[in-house]
C-alpha cells in the first residue's frame, strides 16, 4: 500500500511539476523549463536552472554535449574562483539593495549566481542567442523584478555610439555558432551602462547629482577590461575632485579577468582610490585545492618562488585560496609585472576589509598543546597581525 501511494505521488508530481514551478522556485512556463539545465549544486547558492537552447534537448546554443556535461557536473565551468568571489561579496543582498553589473555576461551563469544572492543585476552581452537565453533564465528563476539584460558592446570612450558586428569568434565554452547567427549590435558607452546599473531598484530615475552606487562589477570579455578599468579610474578621479555637478561614483568591488590592464591603472586604483587588490588562482596554477581542501600541487609547502609583495591567504570568506597584493607597491613594481612578469590575471579589487580578528580560546593559551608550544605562535594584539 505504501509503495502504491509513493508511485502515485511520483507520477502525479511529474505530471504537475511544470504547473507548480513557482512553489518550487521556478517560473516562466513549460517552454522555458524544457530548454533549461540545472547548474551543479554549490553552496551557498540555491538551485538554478540555465536556459541553454532553442529546441528542447538539443543544446543548440553550443556545438557539443556541453549542456549535459554541465548538468551532470562533469565540466570545469562555471569558473569556481569567480563564483566563490561572488558569494563572498554579495552577502546580505536579500535584505538590502545591491546593484551589480555583469560586463561580458556570456551565457549568464555568473549573472545567475549574483541574482540568486538577492542582487539587482544589469547584464551586458553582444551574442544575441546568449542574450535571449539569459533573459529566459531570469524569467524561469523568478528574477524579472531584479534582472535586466542589454545586448551590445560596451565601449570605454564616453562618446562612443553606433553599431558593430558580432564575430563568430566571441568566446563561449562548448562551441560557437554559424556566421549567420551574428548580427549588428549597438555600441554603448561604459558611463551610460554604469548609470543604468546604478539606477536599478530606484522608484524613479536618479535626480541630477545623485550618487551612482554599485556593489559589484564583474568584467570578463577577453579584450576590453583594461580600457574599462582605465575609464573607471577616470570616473572615480572625477568623483573625488571638487563638486562640479557631475555624479559621484562608488563601486565597492570589481572582479576582473584582466586583458591589457595597464600597470598605471592598477597602481592608481590601489594607491589613489584605496582598493585592496587580490589575485584569484585562475591561470596562476601554483596551487590547486581539491574538494577536501588539500593542496594537491605543492602539498601546502611554502612557495619559495612567490614574490615578496604577494601574500597567500586561505579560507577568506568563500574564497579557498587567494593572493593579497601588498598595499605599498610602487608604480615600477607594477610595471615589472605583479607575478611572472605580467599583470593579466584575475583580480578582485575591493573597498571591503576581508581579514577579521580571530582569537584562540583562553584554554589554548593557559594550557597550550604540544603543537602550540612547538609553533612559537605569538598572537597579534588586534587578532589579525
Amino acid at each position: 500500500m505504501i509503495h502504491s501511494i509513493r508511485l502515485i505521488f511520483v507520477i502525479t508530481h511529474a505530471a504537475q511539476f511544470a504547473d507548480e514551478q513557482s512553489a518550487l522556485g521556478f517560473c516562466g512556463g513549460k517552454d522555458l523549463l524544457s530548454r533549461s539545465y540545472l547548474l551543479p549544486s554549490r553552496f551557498p547558492f540555491p538551485p538554478i536552472r540555465l536556459v541553454m537552447e532553442w529546441i528542447p534537448g538539443t543544446c543548440d546554443f553550443y556545438t557539443s554535449n556541453f549542456c549535459s556535461a554541465l548538468e551532470e557536473d562533469r565540466h570545469f565551468e562555471p569558473d569556481y574562483t569567480v563564483r566563490e568571489a561572488i558569494a563572498s561579496f554579495l552577502d546580505g543582498c536579500h535584505w538590502r539593495v545591491c546593484r551589480t553589473l555583469d560586463l561580458g555576461a556570456n551565457n549568464g551563469w555568473m549573472s545567475a549566481y549574483m541574482l540568486s544572492m538577492g542582487a539587482h543585476v544589469l547584464a551586458v552581452e553582444p551574442q544575441p542567442d546568449l542574450v535571449e537565453g539569459l533573459k529566459a533564465t531570469i524569467a524561469l528563476n523568478c528574477w524579472e523584478r531584479r534582472g535586466k539584460v542589454l545586448r551590445g558592446f560596451v565601449d570605454a570612450h564616453p562618446g562612443s555610439q553606433g553599431q558593430r558586428p558580432v564575430s563568430k569568434f566571441h568566446w563561449r565554452e562548448g562551441g560557437q555558432l554559424q556566421d549567420n547567427a551574428f548580427p549588428i549590435v549597438d555600441v554603448m558607452p561604459l558611463d551610460k551602462v554604469i548609470e543604468a546599473a546604478a539606477s536599478m531598484a530606484t522608484p524613479e530615475d536618479l535626480s541630477p547629482g545623485a550618487d551612482l552606487e554599485i556593489e559589484l562589477v564583474k568584467m570578463d570579455a577577453d579584450a576590453p577590461e583594461g580600457d574599462w578599468l582605465r575609464r573607471i579610474d577616470q570616473l572615480l578621479s572625477r568623483s573625488t575632485g571638487p563638486s562640479n555637478g557631475t555624479r559621484r561614483i562608488h563601486i565597492e568591488t570589481i572582479i576582473a579577468e584582466c586583458h591589457s590592464c595597464s600597470a598605471l591603472t592598477l597602481y592608481r586604483l590601489q594607491q589613489r582610490h584605496g582598493y585592496h587588490i587580490y589575485l584569484l588562482d585562475m591561470h596562476i596554477d601554483r596551487r590547486f585545492l581539491d574538494a577536501r581542501g588539500t593542496d594537491v600541487y605543492q602539498k601546502s609547502q611554502p612557495d619559495s618562488s612567490l614574490p615578496g609583495h604577494l601574500t597567500e591567504l586561505y579560507a577568506i570568506r568563500f574564497m579557498r585560496h587567494i593572493y593579497y597584493v601588498q598595499p605599498n607597491l610602487t608604480l615600477d613594481q607594477w610595471r615589472a609585472g605583479i607575478l611572472d612578469g605580467e599583470n593579466d590575471w584575475h583580480y578582485v579589487l575591493t573597498k571591503k576589509k576581508l581579514l577579521e580578528p580571530r582569537r584562540e580560546h583562553h584554554a589554548a593559551i593557559i594550557s597550550p598543546s604540544p603543537a602550540r608550544r612547538a609553533s612559537g605562535y605569538k598572537p597579534p594584539m588586534d587578532g589579525i597581525g
